[in-house]
């Protein structure tokens, strides 16, 4: 599959991006659980525990697809790295 070199950029920044939103879901999700004034704050922007769980899950699933995206574009280039090793 040939792909043009700034469509191969473009994916790798919209996963990067996607990769940032997903850490920063987590850490949030992890270091706000049993902190009710600053859950009480994010609830005045209108997220809530909830939200947040499942944006973090819906940005990792896009996630994945992006990067299964990403290795089938690159596909025919892994294995011929794989074939080198091999020979190696």
């Amino acid at each position: 599959m040939s792909v043009k070199p700034r469509t191969n950029l473009l994916l790798d920044i919209a996963i990067f991006i996607i990769f940032t939103l997903v850490i920063t879901s987590g850490l949030l999700s992890h270091t706000l659980v049993g902190h009710d004034g600053l859950w009480q704050r994010l609830r005045l922007l209108g997220l809530d525990r909830h939200f947040l769980n499942d944006f973090h899950m819906v940005m990792a699933l896009v996630m994945l697809g992006m990067v299964a995206v990403h290795l089938i574009i690159h596909w025919k280039w892994i294995t011929s790295q794989l074939e080198k090793l091999r020979q190696h």
